[in-house]
């Protein structure tokens, strides 16, 4: 396996904001979390893992021009911003052009439980064109492989993600030899290019080919990005 420069970003040293509503889990600097070794890796400028409490909505915003990423992990949530609404169940993901500053919101539609989603937001020197999209994967009839959730060849990034059985191996293969990739366990623990990496934990690899690992527990769930150079 080959060895490439890396970085890895461990799910204990995540920043936590919380309050009655949310549960927001940072892997680098978003909000009102700062720390001066959590800035971005490449383009890829905010990764958090969010908690909707039932009914609970909450506001976000996009702090760097390009693309937001949502992506559900547990439940369903509703999408609305100032020209568009729309819903999202796990299975599913919505990609956002959008500019620095732009504002949405997202709210739980149950009422007795809770929902998580992960949030990403990816840069870009202008502001993406188009609108608003909706992609859909599955990962439980296709297991053991990663599957794409979004693999346009007009975006500067590409995401995959897979459901893994104990000591299944799975390997991604860069599109760009310049690219650079970030791996993120959602769920279980996986060793990857001979690094360790439980729930909440990710690896950044600067100039990596390809990435390799292997599922060490059952239902492990693992999403892949590629950064476009």
């Amino acid at each position: 396996m080959e060895q490439t420069q890396a970085t890895i970003f461990l799910a204990d040293d995540r920043g936590l904001m919380q309050d009655e509503r949310e549960r927001r889990f940072s892997t680098f600097n978003f909000g009102g979390y700062y720390n001066e070794h959590k800035l971005p890796f490449k383009n890829l400028c905010a990764f958090n893992e969010i908690i909707l409490a039932g009914g609970a909505a909450a506001d976000y915003k996009a702090e760097h021009t390009g693309y937001i990423i949502l992506i559900p992990v547990t439940g369903a949530f509703e999408y609305h911003d100032a020209s568009e609404e729309t819903n999202a169940e796990a299975g599913e993901a919505i990609i956002i052009p959008a500019d620095a500053g732009q504002g949405f919101r997202i709210k739980n539609p149950y009422i007795a439980n809770w929902v998580s989603f992960v949030m990403i937001n990816i840069e870009t020197t202008l502001v993406p064109p188009g609108a608003l999209q909706k992609a859909e994967f599955d990962i439980y009839y296709k297991q053991d492989e990663l599957v794409p959730i979004i693999s346009a060849y007009d975006l500067p990034f590409a995401m995959q993600i897979g459901r893994f059985a104990g000591r299944c191996e799975t390997r991604y293969k860069a599109r760009d030899k310049a690219s650079s990739l970030f791996a993120f366990t959602i769920a279980g623990a996986f060793e990857a290019q001979n690094r360790l990496l439980h729930t909440g934990d990710g690896l950044a690899l600067w100039d990596a080919e390809a990435f390799e690992a292997e599922a060490l527990s059952n239902n492990a769930v693992l999403l892949v990005i590629e950064l476009y150079s």
